[in-house]
């Protein structure tokens, strides 16, 4: 018998490419932190869904808005922030989304990343997480979004925060 054991063999390991600071766009640690925490949950846990099974990050000139959708719930965090460099509509996998939640550190002031080669590249202090991006059409949740098409109930925070906490 021959065996093969894939895992022992260095060529089957590609190298992690070097961080290039020339490319990195600062954006503010909490707000990238709060973002993927905040819309997470809406995400489908299924990965056969591909298009669901991600948050979309979409940075424009004076905003940064994070969305997940199962089809069925939909989160969508937008924060006002001053992002310089990177813009556009990136589709990050539900996993790399987690782990950089965890592994960013909120005492640093920023985390930077970059976009090469359909890759992301993200650096929190001396750490460096770097995870393909979805190659999908991210699902057009915009329009279920706008509250004046729909019944609103609106609480008053406090009372309605002591009545969920009794439940």
């Amino acid at each position: 018998h021959v065996r093969n054991f894939p895992l022992l063999n260095a060529d089957f390991f590609i190298e992690t490419p070097e961080f290039d600071n020339k490319k990195a766009t600062q954006f503010p640690a909490l707000a990238f932190m709060d973002g993927l925490a905040l819309v997470s949950h809406a995400a489908s846990k299924d990965p056969s869904k591909l298009h669901f099974n991600c948050i979309c990050l979409n940075l424009t000139d004076d905003e940064v808005v994070f969305a997940a959708t199962d089809g069925i719930q939909i989160a969508e965090y937008r924060k006002a922030a001053k992002v310089k460099g990177l813009r556009g509509s990136f589709i990050l996998g539900l996993k790399f989304a987690s782990i950089s939640a965890k592994i960013i550190d909120p005492n640093l002031e920023s985390v930077e990343l970059y976009i090469d080669d359909n890759r992301l590249f993200l650096r929190n202090g001396s750490f460096v997480l770097v995870g393909s991006l979805v190659n999908t059409k991210f699902p057009e949740y915009a329009p279920y979004m706008r509250p004046e098409i729909y019944k609103v109930a609106s609480f008053a925070s406090t009372p309605f925060l002591s009545v969920l906490a009794g439940m």
